[in-house]
């Protein structure tokens, strides 16, 4: 039979790595308007930019 073994300070841990997931996700929405920001000058006959965009945040 296995034994399994849990460690305080691993598990204790956890919630900073996903505090720092969120955090890098929040500043990649941030970064995300300030790049739309940006383009919006961008000439609309030479590409769609909702459509870029849009595909960027999706992935």
């Amino acid at each position: 039979m296995s034994t399994i073994t849990i460690y305080k300070d691993k598990i204790n841990g956890v919630g900073s790595l996903l505090d720092n997931i969120i955090k890098s996700s929040n500043n990649f929405d941030t970064q995300l308007g300030t790049l739309k920001n940006t383009l919006q000058g961008v000439n609309s006959s030479n590409c769609n930019l909702q459509d870029t965009i849009d595909s960027i945040s999706s992935s």
